[in-house]
């Protein structure tokens, strides 16, 4: 038998064997009314059955004005009950397909045990994608859909003319679900159809060819084991954003991959992790070597190292005799072998001529 206490100003004024929130029960009234009287219990009973409809006997409807999710055709809000009532039926290699078979059945998901999300109106995620990052998208995804991009037609992700494998077996209604379907039609490629001779009949195997030295094998499986992680029951609910690597080219690659994909503010995100924490310390020899090698002398990456390399041996000349001696001396060996890295190192004018030039395109694509 469960003991409820019952407090006032900090002290214990009476007990009782019977829940106190078992009389809110019954019927809930509006959360503006429970604050007014000070009911702490009622209010709080109130805002979780309007966040989570099934915990409460009564649902009570979020105000328009505060609802997160639009439910009207101009914000981008579709009813899916209504689309499927339509006729809009969905096939295996969608995005959003099987689990419209059984949308209104229980799940485990973000909404808590026994939600039934298929009664929400949620949004059109290729109308506010742009506006938001990977994480914070996460918030505008049914459960059902997420634990269904993990089935269906999986395909291998391919560096373009080298055939390097950076990632097989991914789902595609995965990375549908989080990249958008413009942008995984860019780089897919049908290498075979149910019929190969009269190339007819649904596609059964498909590649996604990135471009050369646009992505990595790390980048790649970074993006897709958060991808996975974030639609799985048992981890859906624990995600946080992605984690900058600490490694340099890799994370430089990353962010060069999230720009690929169109992922802006993941980008944007990671290029502020990259000045602020990588680029401050002392960047090793092998490192500006693989920067210079793996991402093209053009990087905007390899640009801000060798600034960055310049600056802090600029710097160590002009303080004389310093606890980095053993950087530096590595660095001038490096550079001796490497003339067209050294040149830039110690020509800032030279390095300058190199400084990426940021369009605003993508401005206009997020307005829409």
């Amino acid at each position: 038998m469960t003991t409820y206490y019952l407090y006032k100003e900090g002290r214990v004024v009476g007990t009782s064997f019977s829940c106190p929130s078992a009389r809110y029960a019954g019927e809930l009234q509006s959360l503006d009314t429970y604050k007014q009287r000070g009911d702490v219990v009622g209010a709080y009973l109130a805002r979780r059955a309007m966040c989570h409809p099934t915990h409460g006997s009564q649902r009570v409807d979020l105000p328009p004005q505060k609802s997160p999710l639009r439910t009207d055709e101009q914000h981008g809000a579709v009813d899916l009950r209504e689309r499927i009532e339509r006729g809009h039926g969905f096939d295996g290699n969608n995005d959003s397909p099987n689990w419209a078979s059984n949308l209104f059945s229980d799940t485990v998901g973000d909404m808590g045990l026994a939600s039934r999300s298929g009664k929400v109106a949620w949004p059109n995620l290729d109308t506010i994608r742009p506006r938001h990052t990977m994480y914070s998208l996460l918030s505008y995804i049914q459960p059902e859909r997420k634990l269904n991009s993990l089935k269906g037609m999986c395909l291998d992700i391919v560096e373009q003319d080298t055939g390097d494998l950076l990632a097989d077996t991914v789902p595609k209604k995965l990375l549908v679900l989080f990249l958008g379907r413009r942008v995984i039609n860019k780089f897919i490629r049908t290498t075979e159809r149910y019929d190969n001779v009269n190339w007819s009949g649904q596609a059964t195997r498909q590649i996604l060819f990135l471009p050369r030295g646009q992505s990595s094998r790390a980048a790649v499986r970074i993006l897709v084991a958060w991808m996975s992680r974030a639609c799985r029951q048992g981890t859906m609910e624990d995600m946080q954003q992605i984690r900058i690597p600490e490694n340099l080219f890799a994370a430089c690659s990353l962010a060069q991959t999230m720009e690929l994909f169109g992922l802006h503010r993941d980008a944007y995100r990671a290029d502020l992790s990259i000045s602020q924490t990588q680029l401050v310390r002392p960047i090793f020899p092998v490192e500006l070597a693989t920067l210079w090698n793996c991402l093209g002398e053009r990087s905007k990456y390899v640009y801000a190292a060798i600034k960055a390399v310049g600056n802090r041996i600029r710097a160590l000349d002009a303080a004389g005799p310093a606890k980095e001696l053993a950087w530096a001396d590595q660095m001038t060996v490096f550079l001796e072998t490497n003339v067209e890295i050294k040149t830039r190192v110690y020509d800032a004018r030279l390095n300058e001529e190199y400084q990426p030039m940021f369009g605003t395109r993508w401005m206009y694509i997020e307005r829409g």
